[in-house]
């Protein structure tokens, strides 16, 4: 089964120098996709070159670059995966990073999932929030591996996503069918209080932009 992963990432060297070993040889492909989200503020568009050196020193990493608003460059991963055939995409930022993993497991859940929901197209995975000297909070099944790449699409925001099979729009959802085997984490120990500071705006423009398409979508409306 190929199994490829979606990196989504800018300037954030020291979180993916953490985070890609944690899974890197136990992928086929790393479809990582650089570039400044559209209301992110800085000076560049793209990273600086040593943290595309990093990512290029893995042989199965593929970069892309891309500015724009969030959901349409995660949707240039699931293009990548897509265009690569991948049976499946694992979702891993470079905030995000495997805690803990049987891969053989994962593998045999992944693909016993999959053909157990064939109009199934969003998967969920054991996932945390780790913040400094706290204990791992858990969200179960937050949907993080979706089968068959080439009917998934984000759709007009980062935490809505639909398929020409499972249909949609849905938002993320701890309903999702579980795969077992692995569990990640996410945590934000890697980055300067500076790039925190410029993901809290970021983030507040993000949600203000949401926050009608999430309205609509849980009133049922079109949007």
């Amino acid at each position: 089964m190929n199994i490829d992963v979606g990196l989504c990432f800018y300037n954030d060297l020291e979180s993916l120098k953490h985070s890609v070993p944690t899974y890197q040889e136990h992928v086929r492909y790393i479809h990582a996709v650089d570039g400044r989200f559209q209301d992110f503020e800085s000076d560049k568009d793209y990273s600086d070159p040593e943290v595309i050196e990093y990512l290029k020193s893995f042989d199965n990493v593929k970069t892309d670059r891309f500015v724009g608003v969030e959901h349409d460059k995660r949707n240039r991963y699931v293009k990548l995966a897509a265009k690569y055939k991948a049976d499946a995409l694992l979702i891993i930022d470079s905030d995000d990073y495997v805690l803990e993993a049987d891969w053989d497991l994962f593998y045999k859940s992944a693909e016993e999932r999959i053909k157990q929901y064939p109009n199934e197209n969003f998967f969920g995975i054991d996932f945390r929030y780790t913040p400094p000297n706290f204990k791992p909070v858990e969200y179960t099944a937050i949907p993080r591996l979706w089968a068959r790449p080439q009917e998934c699409e984000y759709y007009k925001a980062h935490c809505i996503f639909k398929s020409s099979i499972g249909g949609g729009p849905l938002r993320s959802s701890d309903t999702a069918p579980k795969i077992l085997g692995i569990k990640c984490a996410s945590g934000d120990d890697y980055r300067s209080e500076e790039y925190l500071n410029k993901i809290s705006k970021y983030q507040g423009k993000m949600i203000e932009y949401e926050i009608p398409i999430r309205h609509a979508l849980r009133d049922n409306k079109v949007f």
